[in-house]
């Protein structure tokens, strides 16, 4: 103020050295900091018509300076801590044994999606060979399981509890059978595949023929497996018909080789074939990482909803097919399509009931000691 009004009165011509003392003197009461800012000013000034383009730092400012500024900074939140690195550190890791093919591409869809980490697990994919074993070992903290395995295993003494139901638990199975036979009742004194004995498969197929009038001594029952395995036996000849997952309904519709004759939840609507389950040791050590995994789960399926035609193309990629048949398969049991993880316990009732009848159960057992529904979203 003092230079100011010294050169607005005019009163005085002041040199430059006079000037200079009396800033010097002046900024003696400043802090260090100001005084570097006042002389960069200064340098920039000076150095105006030298054609920086301004995109390089100003070399006026003194690393030393430079730190001290830094340090009067207040810390950001970003500065405070990476949160990113923060839900890294936050996620709980498990295994889970799931099953292949479309019956798992949602939750595979949701896992590369990142909408598990989203939930907050790291969630490692097992391959096992026999999931109840794989429990029972600790090799594996949680698996999707077909209910009546889940069910006889539990009553048997397996250490594991259900804890949600699967995204369906309709039974995803279709009777398809060379193209020659025209409908069910050409079934008769033909062999059917019934993929793995004692399954909820074979169950289904004992249930569409006894509906129609055709009894197991009436055919040739074959266990011929799944999935590629199934219908490689139905284009060999091996067997006539045969029960069988998607996409090999669409697949064996499009190159001419099967034709539908049954949906498998038509004939059993009340057949329960899908559960999730957890073992006793990660629900007695980490109960919460049980329910993000649900949470998850549900949320994978939803996202896969919501991003269909994403969902569609992913789902070709893994599958190795083309487009236009996981479509068509995908539709065809988007009526099933609940994803909703309670367990209805009725329907286990009633599958238990099934399974009795067939002869894959003694008895119907209460199945509640086995089943603990604390996990589900909102729970």
């Amino acid at each position: 103020m003092l230079i100011l009004s010294t050169v607005y009165n005019g009163s005085t011509v002041t040199s430059m050295r006079y000037i200079t003392g009396i800033i010097m003197k002046k900024m003696k009461k400043f802090t260090a900091l100001a005084l570097t800012v006042i002389l960069a000013l200064g340098a920039l000034t000076a150095c105006g018509s030298t054609g920086n383009s301004g995109n390089e730092k100003d070399a006026s400012v003194t690393p030393s300076a430079a730190a001290e500024a830094e340090s009067t900074k207040e810390p950001t939140a970003e500065a405070a801590a990476d949160p990113t690195e923060a839900a890294t550190q936050d996620l709980v890791h498990v295994r889970f044994s799931a099953f292949n093919g479309i019956t798992s591409a949602g939750l595979r869809y949701g896992l590369e999606k990142g909408i598990f980490k989203k939930a907050g697990v790291d969630l490692e994919l097992v391959e096992v060979d026999d999931k109840i074993a794989a429990l029972a070992s600790n090799s594996t903290d949680m698996a999707d399981v077909n209910t009546s395995q889940a069910i006889v295993a539990a009553h048997s003494g397996a250490a594991f509890k259900l804890v949600s139901s699967m995204f369906r638990t309709k039974g995803a199975f279709h009777l398809i059978a060379n193209p020659s036979i025209k409908s069910i009742a050409d079934l008769k004194g033909k062999k059917i595949g019934i993929a793995i004995k004692g399954s909820g498969l074979e169950l289904t197929v004992l249930e569409i023929l006894d509906q129609n009038g055709i009894k197991p001594g009436d055919v040739t029952l074959i266990a011929n497996g799944a999935y590629q395995q199934a219908y490689a036996s139905l284009v060999a000849g091996q067997v006539d018909a045969t029960v069988i997952h998607e996409p090999f309904v669409t697949i064996g519709e499009k190159e001419g080789k099967a034709k539908l004759l049954a949906l498998g939840w038509d004939y059993v609507p009340d057949l329960n074939t899908g559960v999730i389950v957890a073992g006793d040791k990660i629900i007695s050590e980490n109960p919460d990482a049980v329910k993000k995994v649900i949470q998850g789960y549900v949320d994978s399926y939803n996202y896969a909803k919501e991003n269909w035609e994403d969902y569609i193309k992913w789902s070709a990629k893994y599958l190795n097919l083309d487009e236009e048949v996981v479509r068509s398969a995908y539709e065809r049991e988007d009526v099933i399509w609940k994803n909703d993880p309670n367990i209805d316990l009725d329907s286990i009732n009633k599958t238990q009931e099934l399974q009795k009848k067939w002869g894959f159960q003694d008895e119907v057992f209460d199945v509640t000691p086995y089943v603990d529904l604390s996990f589900l979203p909102n729970k």
